[in-house]
C-alpha cells in the first residue's frame, strides 16, 4: 500500500514537472490576483512579473465567496479579465496552487477546480496599448459543478471579479470628490480623465479609474465597487480649472 502511494506521488510530481516545462505562466482571476489575501499568503514572494491578461470564458461568483471561470465547449465570445504571472520556482508554486484549488492531477473527478493550459491575450500598457498571444495555466470551474447546490451563484457579466467582489483589504476608501480631484486630469498610470458632466450619472470608481462595465451590468446592486454619485452640483465648482 505504501509503495503504491509513493509511486502515485512520484507520478504526480513528474506530471507537474512536465507541465511546467510546457508552460511556466499562471493566469489568475480571483483572490490570487495582486493585493488580495491568497496572493499575499501563497505566491507574493515568488512573483517576478504581473501583467493584465484576458482569457475566453464565463465568470461566476460562487456561494463560497470565490469566482469560477467556466470555459464553454463551443468556445464563445465572452472574456474574463485577470492577471498573468511569472514566478520563481514555478514547479513548487504549481504544487502549492494545486492543493489550494483542490485539484488532484491523478483524479480530476475529485477536484473542485481543474487546471488547464489555455490561450490568453496579454496587455502591455501604452497609448494605445499593445497585445500579444500567450498561454498560461488556469484553474477553471467545471460546468457540471453548476448544480442546484450552487443556486446562489451569480454570473458576472463584465468578466471582472475585482469589480464585483469586495475591495482588497489594503485599498482605503476615498471620498468621491477627493478621488475625482486625484484622477480627473491624469491619463497615466491606468487612470481615466473624468469630466464633471459625467458625475451626474452613476459611476463606479476605484484607484485605477472608472469601471465602465457598471452601466451594462445586470448585477449593479451587488457590485463591490459602488460609490454613490455626487448630487451637489455646487461641489463641482470647487474642482480646479483644466490645464
Amino acid at each position: 500500500m505504501f509503495r503504491r502511494l509513493t509511486n502515485a506521488r512520484k507520478e504526480v510530481a513528474e506530471q507537474r514537472r512536465r507541465d511546467i516545462q510546457t508552460c511556466p505562466y499562471f493566469f489568475f482571476y480571483g483572490s490570487l490576483m495582486e493585493r488580495y489575501e491568497n496572493f499575499k499568503r501563497y505566491i507574493k514572494k515568488r512573483v517576478l512579473v504581473i501583467e493584465v491578461a484576458y482569457c475566453r470564458g464565463i465568470l461566476y461568483h460562487l456561494p463560497v465567496g470565490f469566482p469560477g471561470l467556466i470555459v464553454p465547449e463551443q468556445g464563445g465570445d465572452e472574456l474574463v479579465v485577470g492577471e498573468v504571472m511569472a514566478v520563481s520556482d514555478p514547479e513548487k508554486v504549481l504544487k502549492v496552487l494545486d492543493r489550494l484549488e483542490d485539484y488532484y492531477p491523478a483524479d480530476p473527478r475529485r477536484s473542485v477546480y481543474i487546471r488547464r493550459l489555455l490561450p490568453i491575450i496579454v496587455e502591455k500598457p501604452g497609448n494605445p496599448p499593445s497585445f500579444r498571444q500567450s498561454q498560461a495555466w488556469v484553474y477553471t470551474y467545471p460546468m457540471d459543478h453548476l448544480t442546484l447546490r450552487h443556486e446562489r451563484q451569480v454570473r458576472i457579466e463584465c468578466g471582472q471579479w475585482k469589480a464585483f467582489a469586495k475591495k482588497p483589504r489594503d485599498t482605503q476608501s476615498l471620498d468621491l470628490m477627493s478621488l475625482v480631484k486625484q484622477q480627473r486630469y491624469s491619463a497615466d498610470g491606468g487612470k481615466i480623465a473624468i469630466e464633471p458632466s459625467l458625475l451626474r450619472e452613476p459611476l463606479v470608481l476605484d484607484r485605477l479609474g472608472s469601471l465602465p462595465c457598471f452601466r451594462f451590468c445586470r448585477n449593479q446592486h451587488r457590485c463591490g465597487y459602488q460609490i454613490k454619485p455626487v448630487a451637489d452640483e455646487a461641489e463641482l465648482d470647487t474642482l480646479p480649472e483644466s490645464t
